[in-house]
């Protein structure tokens, strides 16, 4: 009863933001009249922004309903999320004003809005038909595995059988591909939490399974620190030796710690592990391609895709366990989070999962190769580093959403005798 209860306060907390549009609208509208429902799209980018960054959570903004239109999500390159959830509120504002008085200025907005939404749409369009290049001599053979480990509690057995499955897929596509070059195999966050910098015998067998194969292994691992433990994702060559490390920053609630746990009368256990969070945004380095990994919730993250770009990430790889979910609609609603990520960034993301859905996405937002959810699946793809310019986006993150939130104060603040006296002084000319 008590988890029921604690998971009251995020619900409420959460759904306190469309009320803050609401009554922000409101007051614009008492304010300003009807025109200021032309405020509603930044009104609304601004609450999704102050949403996330006062909640840390920013699941399911309205923009991610059109993350598999990549005719729409274009402009995410430029304003992130928020500009296409503040698209998505422009049309129907517009529609509103003239429904309200239907005048010819009123008409005139209307056919503006809709015309702007038509240009997006078009040149979206356009850019969703452009062919694939053909991977160069320079492209690294790469083996995704997802091998539907179970969560939840499962014995010691299970986990094993799982562990073991990872491996022959794992040597059944490598051996398929009969490549020369070491190729890279990535597996998906899983529920084993190795934890591999202490346990050297399990270290040894990750090497020797990487030299037996000839494969550069990017997995998720458990990692110790002096703070504690932390979910981490680990790339090593095909001699076991490290090539890099990326610590994940943004743990799931109740999933990975407790928040405000000191605060609280009971405790809560957590359901994956008690982590840490890490603190770089640290890119991997093989052979041309500098990848930028992200683990799971992380895909609601804009900053952490965008940081490890400014730091010269080429590659985009996003690791994820939804088994958690079970077959409900949410794997495919964290899918939608990570396309929008590509098309902020401009760069080619490969997602690989434990139980689905992996798939790989084009800097344009469309998803290939898609694995149903909870079978055994794998996907032999190759990958080649970007030589994609940073994104506006990219260089300068939320501006839109800040500056939609900065409009919003303004004409809050303004009073409403100086647009009086503007509209009494038209009159009279």
């Amino acid at each position: 009863m008590s988890a029921y209860t604690i998971a009251l306060i995020p619900a409420f907390t959460l759904g306190a933001f469309p009320g803050f549009f609401a009554a922000i609208q409101t007051l614009l509208l008492r304010k300003y009249g009807d025109w200021s429902l032309l405020a509603a799209p930044l009104v609304w980018a601004g609450s999704e922004f102050l949403r996330f960054h006062l909640t840390g959570i920013g699941w399911n903004c309205f923009g991610y309903s059109q993350a598999f239109q990549t005719a729409i999500v274009w402009p995410s390159k430029f304003g992130g999320v928020y500009l296409i959830s503040a698209l998505l509120v422009l049309l129907p504002a517009a529609v509103l004003i003239t429904l309200k008085k239907r005048n010819s200025p009123q008409i005139a907005t209307v056919v503006v809005a809709l015309l702007l939404c038509l240009t997006v749409y078009l040149a979206g369009k356009e850019s969703t038909v452009s062919a694939e290049a053909t991977p160069s001599s320079n492209a690294i053979s790469a083996v995704a595995v997802q091998a539907v480990a179970p969560v939840g509690g499962e014995s010691f057995q299970k986990l094993r059988e799982s562990f073991k499955r990872y491996k022959d897929i794992t040597r059944e596509n490598v051996a398929k591909l009969k490549s020369q070059k070491p190729v890279l195999v990535i597996w998906p966050e899983t529920p084993f939490n190795f934890d591999y910098e202490l346990d050297t015998l399990l270290r040894l067998d990750f090497e020797a399974f990487v030299r037996e194969n000839n494969i550069n292994l990017m997995f998720n691992v458990s990692t110790e620190t002096n703070t504690g433990s932390r979910n981490s994702v680990i790339l090593i060559n095909n001699q076991g030796e490290r090539l890099g490390k990326y610590d994940k920053i943004h743990l799931m609630p109740f999933g990975e710690y407790v928040p405000m746990r000191k605060y609280l009368p009971f405790d809560i256990p957590v359901l994956a592990g008690d982590f840490q969070p890490g603190t770089d945004y640290s890119v991997m380095k093989l052979e041309n391609l500098v990848l930028g990994a992200s683990i799971c919730w992380e895909a609601a993250f804009p900053d952490v895709t965008r940081q490890q770009s400014l730091a010269g990430a080429n590659v985009l790889v996003n690791v994820a366990d939804d088994a958690w979910f079970g077959n409900t609609p949410e794997p495919r609603q964290h899918l939608a989070h990570i396309v929008l990520r590509t098309v902020e960034t401009g760069l080619p993301m490969y997602r690989v999962t434990n139980s689905g859905i992996t798939a790989r996405i084009r800097p344009n937002g469309q998803v290939l190769d898609e694995t149903a959810l909870f079978q055994n699946a794998w996907r032999i793809w190759q990958i080649e580093a970007s030589s994609a310019k940073p994104t506006f986006y990219v260089q300068y993150g939320d501006i839109f959403a800040i500056l939609s939130l900065l409009f919003t104060t303004v004409f809050l603040v303004l009073p409403k005798s100086i647009f009086a006296k503007r509209r009494k002084d038209a009159r009279r000319a």
